[in-house]
């Protein structure tokens, strides 16, 4: 199987329809834990965790989903909580709790280390793709799906015309390969190095004031 093709479940998480599904499946499994008494300390950050987890498995990565997703948590667990305190199965801390009480610890132990592990990849994601367009505009980077080998799907870098890792060609349309300024391609290796370079630093060829990759 080629190194790039998708599975049946990378396909469908790539459809419009598999984020609300992911954020039920999301609510109902941690739902589930809380029920079961899963609401401090460690068992909290693992049901919280674990939330996370099937959101990113079906990439659920848009701030309001996140955000839409922490505020049906803590309807929902404040909800099972109040069930669960009325039960005597959860001995909360104040006598007589409030709902608004109620919601607080569930803020606290539950939703909160969710969105803090959510908007911490949000933001970091957010800067991945801010230094690879800055990346892409320098031409140190071929946009997305120009950048890989085919074969073993390796980074490929722009002046690189073999793979370095499996010695594929790298087929990438001749408007997509950046040429920088002050730079040559070397008629060796066939990537770019430094005009006024004498050696690629690459294959170690040696350039002559006449040669012709150097025009």
């Amino acid at each position: 199987m080629d190194a790039q093709e998708k599975t049946g479940f990378q396909r469908f998480r790539d459809t419009k329809k598999a984020k609300p599904i992911g954020i039920a499946i999301a609510l109902i499994l941690s739902t589930l834990f809380v029920s079961m008494g899963m609401v401090a300390g460690l068992d909290a950050l693992i049901v919280a965790f674990f939330a996370y987890f099937v959101l990113r498995l079906f990439r659920v990565r848009d701030l309001r989903l996140l955000l839409l997703t922490a505020v049906l948590m803590l309807i929902i667990f404040t909800a099972v909580m109040s069930v669960l305190i009325d039960q005597g199965r959860v001995v909360f801390s104040k006598a007589d709790p409030t709902v608004f009480d109620i919601a607080m610890t569930v803020f606290l132990t539950l939703v909160l280390p969710f969105l803090l592990l959510s908007m911490i990849t949000w933001w970091m994601r957010k800067n991945i793709e801010r230094t690879r367009a800055r990346m892409e505009a320098e031409g140190r980077l071929y946009p997305p799906g120009y950048g890989r080998c085919r074969r073993c799907s390796s980074v490929v870098l722009p002046g690189e015309i073999i793979c370095k890792r499996c010695g594929e060609y790298v087929d990438v349309p001749e408007e997509m390969r950046v040429k920088k300024v002050n730079c040559f391609e070397c008629s060796e290796c066939g990537r770019e190095v430094p005009k006024d370079a004498g050696v690629c630093p690459y294959c170690g060829e040696a350039f002559e004031e006449d040669d012709g990759s150097k025009g």
